[in-house]
């Protein structure tokens, strides 16, 4: 895991769930053992989540095994027509593939990310992503695979060798690739509100008066910053906003659309007085704009919406990946069904399963300097986007500048969450080379470089997350695309897809060779 800097076993870690995958003969007795090491693995890198609610975490602990178990019957079945340095990186790459793709969509923590504890190596991502990366992990480990089932120590060296070799070699390849050069530009000045909202306080609707207060401070803090734009985290805007509907629109029984919509211009006023007539606003705000499915109460989208110095919404992002088991339910498409489990399950999650929809792909946004003219284009992601390529490249494609992440991680204090999820921005900026701010609730706010260096990080006392205050920055502006950028994943897919059906193939004829026999 990119946290708690354990990323050296990532290039062993592996050795011994492959032979062990080779060595147990019966069928059932492996399966057996895969799901259980996934167990362990995915209850150790999602144990925030269970610090939440059970009822959010037990699901995913109990599904995600069966990626581990479908990664394990590739890797025996390659096992047999090649070695372990070619079978674990493709098994490893199809397991990696087929969990991060919906309808699953659960990328936490995938082999690759390991690789940001080690920048030059990591900079192999700027051609192949994440990827490229896990491949190059699992045939570290591979490799030790084949030196340890050799039957002399000479024998033993000479997979060691190449794979400590291509190890090195890609270090200095990724090195030189994700350098950029020292005199960039810099964008817009953002100042971004840390307000230290804890959870509880934010979902209690008895301590409103609080919650504003803060983010009144904070307000009047970054005010005082000369900023081009001031950032609200994920979801911090007080007033939910309402988009397209009919001001009779019923949020309850005695709540209508219009309230919404008259309070959400009281609020923009008050942020206006407040921060003066300079600074842009970009605000992590619930948006409202989808009829309800079951004739109930409109759907909801986490969204960033970005208003100019008159407070006219000039752009917006929608987060387009929900957090399985806490903003989904996991594998059932949007409907009254999905509604129908929400509704039940409500009581016992702490807010946890809302009434959120996925948004769709929307333009970059745009920034205008009033004094000078210029027009800068970034890129928006929310939380859980975080931890996959495509609300970063598809952007850096389009033309975007840099990237912001808006982020609200109250949910996870004393958590190890916060450290991995600046191990993946570290990846997206690599693969993108793009610099990438983080706004965050509670903490880490900063500022990654396009190198995926941590450039600017948001500190008092020694601490960095469960604070409050101002991160003030300017993130460096760059143009071109990466080879990653301009290719994509599709390189990866078809792999990972031969691969399976490699696996399959070769189950079957092992199927027929021992009927015939």
């Amino acid at each position: 895991m990119p946290g708690p800097g354990l990323w050296p076993a990532a290039f062993i870690s592996l050795g011994l769930w492959a032979i062990v995958n080779e060595r147990v003969l019966s069928g059932r007795a492996r399966f057996l053992l895969n799901y259980l090491w996934g167990a362990v693995y995915f209850g150790i890198i999602i144990f925030w989540l269970a610090r939440v609610t059970l009822l959010d975490f037990v699901p995913v602990v109990v599904l995600a095994p069966f990626f581990i178990a479908f990664a394990g019957f590739v890797y025996r079945r390659l096992r047999r027509a090649m070695p372990a340095a070619a079978a674990l990186p493709l098994a490893w790459l199809a397991s990696d593939v087929v969990r991060s793709i919906p309808p699953f969509s659960f990328p936490w923590d995938l082999l690759g990310y390991a690789a940001a504890g080690w920048l030059d190596v990591a900079g192999m991502a700027s051609v192949g992503g994440v990827w490229i990366l896990t491949m190059l992990i699992a045939f570290a480990n591979g490799a030790a695979v084949d030196a340890y089932v050799q039957k002399t120590a000479v024998r033993r060296l000479a997979p060691a060798a190449l794979a400590i070799s291509i190890v090195i070699i890609c270090a200095f390849a990724g090195a030189r690739l994700r350098a950029v050069p020292a005199s960039l530009p810099l964008g817009p000045r953002f100042a971004c509100i840390q307000p230290n909202l804890e959870q509880e306080l934010k979902e209690d609707p008895t301590a409103l008066d609080t919650y504003y207060r803060k983010i009144v401070e904070g307000m009047d803090a970054a005010g005082r910053e000369n900023a081009d734009i001031i950032v609200l985290p994920e979801t911090m805007l007080p007033s939910p906003l309402v988009r397209g509907l009919a001001p009779s629109t019923a949020f309850g029984p005695d709540v209508r659309a219009e309230h919404y919509i008259q309070l959400e211009k009281k609020d923009l006023l008050t942020i206006r007085k407040i921060i003066g007539p300079k600074p842009w606003l970009l605000a992590g705000a619930i948006v409202h704009d989808t009829e309800p499915v079951d004739g109930e109460f409109p759907l909801a989208k986490n969204s960033a919406v970005l208003f100019d110095t008159k407070n006219t919404e000039v752009g917006r992002y929608d987060k387009m990946y929900l957090v399985p088991g806490g903003e989904l339910v996991p594998l059932l498409p949007e409907g009254v069904v999905t509604r129908w489990i929400r509704r039940l399950l409500d009581p016992f999650t702490n807010g946890m399963v809302p009434n959120l929809i996925p948004g769709e792909r929307r333009p970059n946004l745009e920034f205008k300097n009033a004094a000078t003219g210029e027009i800068v284009n970034f890129g928006v992601s929310i939380c859980y986007d975080n931890v996959f390529p495509a609300p970063f490249r598809l952007p850096a494609k389009a033309g975007a500048q840099f990237h912001v992440v808006l982020s609200n991680e109250g949910w996870f204090t004393r958590s190890n969450e916060m450290e991995a999820m600046l191990g993946f921005s570290a990846i997206r900026a690599i693969e993108t080379r793009r610099a990438v701010l983080r706004a965050t609730n509670t903490g880490i706010s900063c500022l990654i470089g396009p190198d995926g260096s941590l450039r600017e990080i948001f500190e008092r006392g020694g601490r960095r997350s469960e604070i409050g205050g101002t991160f003030v920055t300017r993130p460096p502006v760059a143009d071109g695309q990466t080879l990653y950028v301009t290719v994509g994943d599709l390189p990866f897919y078809l792999i990972a897809a031969a691969s399976t059906i490699l696996a399959l193939v070769l189950r079957v004829r092992a199927g027929t060779s021992k009927a015939a026999g």
